[in-house]
């Protein structure tokens, strides 16, 4: 025989549509619904969109949570209260004239 004919064997599975690896999610039907009013909004499709909404929300940094104005004053009056009890408390021992007081 001159040669063998070589014949092209099919690959097995779907064909490769890209070269990203492919990241699968399962999205509450709220957020799908909400993806997708964006995806309309912004004329893209749904992958797309998700693949914008990621991106953006890397990019985008957050302040860090400031307490409110009600823990902020709750955490002050424990800390007055914890200060005047250790000065009581080395009142009542004598050892005052060790601690040295600083006003904040």
């Amino acid at each position: 025989m001159a040669g063998s004919i070589k014949v092209n064997q099919k690959r097995r599975g779907r064909p490769a549509t890209g070269r990203d690896p492919v990241s699968a999610v399962r999205l509450p039907a709220e957020l799908t619904a909400s993806v997708d009013k964006w995806s309309e909004d912004h004329e893209t499709n749904r992958s797309e969109a998700i693949r914008r909404l990621v991106e953006l929300g890397l990019t985008i940094r957050i302040k860090a949570k400031q307490p409110s104005p009600l823990r902020a004053a709750r955490a002050k009056e424990l800390a007055t209260k914890a200060i005047e009890k250790m000065a009581r408390d080395a009142l009542a021992s004598g050892t005052l004239g060790q601690i040295k007081l600083v006003a904040i």
